[in-house]
């Protein structure tokens, strides 16, 4: 092999080594931009979250005593922004219905013979919500997640029906409903907190379950007579679309 030849073969070679060297750097680089931009792009996934659960009132000493179960509902669409794997900012635009239900025993000697009543008071009232939640994800598998955050809830609809029995047959019954704040103020905000799991079934895709407690911190009812505030608990089942 003459030293020409010798020459090219080592020439050719380094070349070669320069390429690879070149496409790793490159292969790198685009890594990290893409890294960069999907840190930057504004929503990384939406998601849907439908659930229910148990509203009622917080206030004086009526409400402790005479409340009883009733169930709310609530659906969100959500849009999530990735700053990291572990950390997520979520808001949440959503429809829930809030309230409480009341029962009441007495004995009334008014009629003849006396008789047992028992009065039935449910309250719904309907909000447009905005929730923003910050949202940690653990342990390493990122399956378990932790969030908190502030909500505010505007009033769309405020529903309040009366029933009353006699010896446990039906006596009367009245309903009212209002679209425009009467009983209940337009606005109401809080604190909203959250606890679930995440299950990652395709690309993009994944379902979560989660337990969500929403504190409300403003009284709600008008005119002021005594404190009324919402209280919520949920169960939310999410499926992420895109």
């Amino acid at each position: 092999m003459g030293p020409s030849l010798k020459f090219h073969i080592i020439l050719v070679s380094a070349l070669c080594a320069l390429n690879s060297v070149c496409c790793q750097g490159q292969g790198q680089s685009l890594e990290s931009n893409d890294s960069v931009m999907a840190r930057k792009r504004f929503v990384s996934n939406v998601e849907i979250l439908v659930g229910s659960g148990m509203v009622f009132f917080r206030g004086d000493e009526f409400y402790k005593k005479y409340g009883a179960f009733k169930a709310g509902f609530s659906a969100h669409y959500g849009l999530v922004h990735k700053i990291n794997s572990r950390l997520n900012l979520v808001s949440l635009l959503g429809y829930e219905i809030k309230g409480a239900k009341h029962v009441t025993n007495t004995f009334s000697q008014d009629y003849q013979p006396p008789a047992r009543q028992k009065h039935i008071q449910s309250i719904s009232i309907n909000y447009a919500t905005v929730t923003l939640l910050t949202k940690y994800y653990f342990p390493r598998n990122q399956k378990l997640f932790l969030g908190c955050g502030p909500y505010l809830g505007y009033l769309l609809r405020e529903k309040i029906t009366s029933k009353l029995y006699l010896n446990d047959s039906l006596a009367s019954t009245s309903g009212v409903i209002n679209y425009s704040p009467s009983n209940y103020k337009s606005y109401d905000w809080g604190f909203a907190a959250t606890a679930g799991a995440n299950i990652s079934w395709a690309r993009k895709r994944s379902t979560s379950i989660q337990l969500m407690y929403q504190k409300g911190m403003r009284d709600i009812n008008q005119p002021m007579i005594t404190q009324i505030r919402n209280r919520a608990i949920s169960i939310l089942v999410g499926l992420t679309i895109i």
